[in-house]
């Protein structure tokens, strides 16, 4: 594991740093080592703080992270690495063992937490 520095960038949770190259160099890392015939990225995303405005989620640090990493993703297949499926962590917001309910990592949030249940800016904001 390479050490972080302190200017690293993060997101909502401590332990969540901003690397999207890793997007891509794990990906290529594991099909030049064991040729697979198709890989799947089974967890990927972020939790954010972005507030609420107007009644609505802007989401704008999940969809920067969102943006970069999926790029990296998409500069793998363009080099021909099979990457053939991607999920996003997370659909709705879930309980963390360590912060409970307290970040949003979900794409909608959930009722569980002093927020209404809607819709995230994610869709569209990726969509531009």
């Amino acid at each position: 594991m390479l050490p972080h520095l302190p200017s690293s960038p993060r997101m909502a949770l401590p332990w969540l740093y901003v690397g999207p190259e890793v997007a891509y160099g794990g990906v290529r890392t594991v099909s030049e080592l064991w040729n697979p015939k198709a890989l799947y990225i089974s967890e990927n995303g972020t939790s954010a703080d972005d507030p609420i405005v107007d009644g609505r989620i802007g989401d704008s640090d999940r969809i920067m992270y969102l943006r970069n990493y999926l790029a990296e993703f998409h500069r793998a297949t363009v080099e021909g690495y099979p990457l053939k499926g991607y999920i996003l962590w997370s659909l709705m917001d879930n309980f963390e063992w360590a912060d409970g309910f307290t970040n949003a990592s979900g794409s909608i949030t959930s009722t569980s937490r002093p927020r209404c249940a809607h819709p995230n800016g994610v869709p569209p904001g990726i969509a531009n």
